[in-house]
């Protein structure tokens, strides 16, 4: 997996991953990268998914099609 080679500070996580879920995805993440964050990209509709996210260890999360300044599209 790239991040445990870079062991980057934040991690982007898509809630809806090809091939895997972004969900599982975190729980990996903040269970071997214990310094970096991941934040979960998801849409406004799925915060079930972004709130099962945060409880695997996700520390924030950025709605699809967020602007710059924080508002959404």
């Amino acid at each position: 997996w790239e991040a445990e080679r870079l062991r980057p500070d934040v991690v982007l996580m898509d809630i809806q991953m090809p091939g895997s879920s972004g969900i599982e995805a975190t729980r990996h993440t903040a269970g071997t990268l214990t310094n970096t964050a991941a934040l979960m990209v998801a849409t406004r509709e799925d915060d079930t998914s972004v709130i099962a996210a945060m409880r695997r260890g996700a520390r924030g999360d950025l709605p699809k099609g967020a602007t710059a300044d924080g508002h959404e599209r």
